[in-house]
């Protein structure tokens, strides 16, 4: 079973930076012939907390953001802004880039490249304490990224310095055109023991 397809959550042990995986951990006594021995899925606990949506594409005033736009911290905060909303500590951040449109209909355009976060908008997200990121994309952050020299910063970011939970593939159009960017979220990771990931059905309750 692959779990990195679909709607999914990455487990701490997805990424590393060189040798280093979050706590201080090293990739070669954390990674084992059957998985990882350390920061595998099955250590993420259930997740019940506030989700907050920021429609970065009406920000903008778009339908769809085009593959490699860098979301900024200056969009984070204008999103918040025009939405009315607030962060607190522990919330879950969902961001719309409407780039969810194109999974399953145009899967050749949803994978060559998206938008998302740059690096200093992730920066940016953790400093506000948040404990999950999630996008309508499969990286959550921008492809191409912002530096060819980098492979994955922010996933190195949020999985190793911040331990920070991230999903992706998310569908979010819907709660989007409703206007709804504030509610309970819900998701139960499944305890696949070593995996990296998890397959994943959140729910959001208003």
């Amino acid at each position: 079973m692959t779990m990195h397809t679909g709607t999914h959550i990455d487990a701490l042990g997805h990424a590393t930076i060189a040798d280093e995986m979050f706590n201080g951990f090293s990739a070669e006594e954390s990674i084992g012939d059957w998985g990882l021995q350390k920061l595998g899925i099955e250590h993420c606990p259930p997740i019940l907390t506030r989700g907050v949506v920021f429609d970065i594409a009406r920000y903008q005033n778009r339908a769809r953001l085009d593959a490699g736009t860098v979301v900024t911290p200056q969009d984070l905060e204008g999103t918040m802004n025009a939405q009315q909303v607030t962060l607190r500590e522990g919330d879950v951040v969902l961001m719309h880039t409407g780039w969810g449109q194109l999974f399953m209909v145009d899967n050749a355009a949803y994978v060559a490249g998206e938008p998302g976060l740059g690096e200093d908008a992730a920066r940016w997200l953790t400093a506000q304490h948040i404990a999950v990121i999630g996008a309508d994309t499969m990286a959550v952050e921008v492809l191409p990224g912002e530096s060819p020299q980098r492979v994955f910063p922010v996933h190195q970011h949020f999985l190793v310095e911040a331990g920070v939970y991230m999903i992706e593939n998310l569908r979010l159009d819907e709660v989007c055109r409703e206007g709804i960017y504030e509610f309970l979220f819900i998701a139960l990771p499944v305890k696949y023991k070593g995996a990296t990931a998890s397959t994943l059905r959140p729910i959001g309750i208003i």
